[in-house]
């Protein structure tokens, strides 16, 4: 797929052939364009659409193994804003959004952020076991014993925009 520049006009664009390939079915042009908003990620969230946005499209691109954003946070933060757009129906999807974000690829610190963020969205038991069994991960790798249990998260995604460089004098700390 080619990568182009999107402009605000382009984005509406591509969002309403994706709105209307998911309303007549068409699946092959719903995922190309899916791919495409993943590719686009940042600038998606940035515009007004990404909060119209059905669960069903946000899902959709929240599962592609590409996204244009730095980390899983990124991702976490842009699912707590469409929930929060409009919350009472928003909160239904807690669950199903966050079992797409892979938060054993957090720092300690991160998902540490995730629970302060807006502690009502986890209140559920099964969100809450999401988040425990990534701590339990982080602190397994921590100590090298990551292999002894099973990846509670989603396949790693593969990120497209770089994030700041760290010190390279800092060691390498998963609790940072």
């Amino acid at each position: 797929m080619q990568l182009i520049d999107l402009t605000s006009d382009n984005m509406e664009f591509i969002l309403t052939m994706y709105k209307t390939a998911n309303t007549v079915g068409a699946r092959t042009a719903f995922r190309s364009a899916a791919k495409a908003l993943a590719l686009h990620f940042d600038t998606l969230v940035a515009n007004k659409s990404f909060l119209n946005l059905s669960i069903n499209q946000l899902t959709t691109i929240l599962r592609q193994d590409k996204i244009a954003t730095k980390s899983e946070i990124d991702l976490f933060q842009a699912a707590v804003y469409w929930i929060n757009q409009d919350y009472s129906t928003g909160q239904h999807h807690t669950i199903d959004l966050f079992r797409l974000i892979n938060f054993s690829a957090l720092t300690m610190p991160q998902l540490m952020q995730c629970y302060c963020h807006q502690p009502d969205l986890f209140q559920s038991s099964e969100v809450d076991i999401i988040l425990r069994n990534a701590a339990t991960y982080i602190s397994l790798k921590y100590l090298g014993k990551e292999l002894t249990v099973f990846v509670f998260a989603p396949n790693r995604r593969e990120f497209t925009i770089v994030p700041e460089p760290s010190n390279p004098f800092d060691p390498v700390n998963p609790f940072d």
